[in-house]
């Protein structure tokens, strides 16, 4: 096996996986169309979120090992520089489905009452809802909000010396903080109690992205050493086998305790794709994955527009029914926006 100094940043395999817990997060949120009691689809998919943030602690790792093996200067490679890439990757969806989900939620009030709406709501355009400012618009967002809170205070740790930070301070931040969740409130459900300083979403957050660092440092490490091919065949079994266990237990939820088995589940899968050491990459090669990453984002936000329009409308029809509205409506919606979006950028 040819040796590397660090893993790839793309890998096709995790990003058919980010749409997959992204579509598991937003069907999570189809609860709010069940009646008291009746059965709704993937109690647990809340815990989707902490897929996404371990992988984003494991790439802002990546990102500056990478740099910092191109010799590149460590002012051009500040945090600064770092989260206005990050905004600028979201900010024209960001900026369209928070205006739709502004007029769905408020688009019936009074002038005054809009337009009060409105300043107290920009704070959640500017990414700082998360922070306690402002009222929130487009709330299943708080993710993207928190991630970046979170880089502000690890990318700086990281810059200094990233090797240190995965081996010794990554694993304390992370141990630390899961093990709050899991005296404090037994689950990571979390995401609205304000700690004084931070949102409980933050927390989850940060508790993610240092696992992705640890993730970052242990992968580098699988990646030098030799497998046969059967244990690379065992390995994708594995990995993949412990995705779909973590998406059986949040449909049916048995326990909330559950939580902190599937995080770990996550990590450990993780870091078997992104060390490229099972053949998944291999596997997960079609072409329409190469969209993927970007529309687990896009149905993502959607589906918070979707689901706001819904509660607005009150219909009185079955779980089922809804839900299968609520599913199609969102998938609609996001390719119509992307559509529009990538048909305006090109004439800019």
């Amino acid at each position: 096996m040819k040796q590397k100094d660090c893993p790839k940043q793309r890998n096709y395999a995790i990003d058919f996986w980010k749409l997959i817990f992204c579509i598991l997060v937003f069907l999570y949120h189809s609860a709010y169309y069940a009646k008291e009691g009746e059965y709704s689809l993937f109690l647990g998919g809340y815990i989707g979120v902490e897929f996404f943030a371990i992988i984003s602690g494991y790439l802002m790792v990546a990102s500056i090992a990478k740099k910092n093996s191109t010799m590149v200067e460590a002012e051009e490679i500040g945090v600064f520089q770092f989260i206005i890439q990050k905004i600028k990757s979201y900010m024209p969806y960001w900026v369209i489905f928070w205006g739709i989900d502004f007029l769905v939620v408020y688009g019936r009030s009074g002038i005054k009452e809009i337009i009060s709406k409105w300043i107290l709501s920009l704070w959640s355009l500017g990414f700082l809802n998360m922070a306690g400012i402002g009222q929130s618009v487009l709330g299943m967002g708080w993710y993207i909000q928190s991630m970046l809170l979170v880089i502000w205070i690890l990318y700086p740790i990281c810059i200094k010396n990233w090797k240190q930070y995965c081996e010794r301070i990554a694993p304390i931040f992370a141990i630390i903080t899961i093990a709050y969740f899991a005296q404090k409130y037994h689950d990571l459900s979390r995401v609205s109690q304000w700690l004084t300083f931070f949102y409980t979403g933050t927390l989850r957050i940060f508790a993610s992205m240092n696992l992705g660092g640890v993730a970052y440092g242990i992968s580098i490490r699988l990646q030098k050493l030799e497998y046969t091919k059967m244990e690379r065949i065992i390995l994708t079994l594995v990995e993949n086998l412990g995705f779909i266990i973590s998406i059986v237990i949040t449909n049916y939820k048995w326990k909330s305790e559950y939580d902190f088995f599937i995080l770990f589940l996550f990590f450990f899968c993780i870091i078997l794709q992104f060390s490229e050491i099972s053949y998944s990459n291999r596997i997960f090669t079609a072409k329409w994955l190469k969209k993927a990453g970007r529309y687990s984002l896009l149905i993502y936000l959607a589906s918070n527009v979707i689901k706001d329009f819904l509660i607005q409308k009150k219909w009185e029809i079955g779980y089922w029914k809804i839900t299968f509205i609520y599913i199609g409506m969102t998938i609609i919606f996001a390719f119509i926006v992307d559509s529009v979006w990538e048909w305006f950028r090109r004439r800019i």
